[in-house]
């Protein structure tokens, strides 16, 4: 029989064990960084899903300015053209109390500023202002609000949002 050769007889055991350690090794580290991976689609998917809901917000709040502009005109209507402070100390039309274009106009703007914030705030935007401009038996309105800031977890978003919208109609 062949003698065998004891540093021959150790390599085996020591070989199975280093392989047992490295793959332990190997193993603790892949279960350890999981977690980093996997946050790695989640914040694609929070850009993604607050991007959708940034559309529909500013697209369902220039929907809703339509809405206001018209209620506001119906408002100012109701009033005779005055604000609901002018309308209490004039209940009828006096020399004391003259309504002029520019009066309506004014009056029409802060129907509408209101009426659509309030609608803004329970969307919870910024609040918006109001321009308003008359061409050709037209109005125009330029809604506006600077720095509205969206957030959803670690995302965040700031947008400014400025759009007209225009109606037919003489003041």
């Amino acid at each position: 029989m062949q003698k065998m050769n004891k540093k021959a007889l150790m390599f085996e055991p020591l070989l199975i064990l280093f392989v047992v350690i490295t793959l332990s090794a190997a193993l603790y580290n892949i279960l350890i960084s999981e977690g980093e991976t996997a946050n790695l689609g989640k914040t694609s998917l929070n850009i993604i899903g607050l991007d959708k809901e940034i559309n529909l917000k500013l697209d369902l709040a220039e929907q809703a300015a339509l809405y206001n502009i018209y209620n506001s005109i119906n408002k100012l209507g109701e009033n005779s053209g005055y604000s609901k402070k002018e309308k209490q100390n004039c209940p009828v039309w006096k020399k004391e109390c003259p309504i002029t274009k520019e009066i309506v106009k004014e009056n029409l703007k802060l129907y509408l500023q209101n009426s659509f914030n309030d609608y803004a705030k329970s969307q919870e935007l910024n609040y918006y202002t109001v321009d308003i401009k008359e061409e050709n038996n037209k109005l125009i309105f330029t809604f506006n609000s600077p720095n509205i800031i969206f957030k959803k977890e670690n995302v965040e978003y700031t947008i400014n949002h400025k759009f007209t919208k225009e109606v037919d109609y003489n003041l």
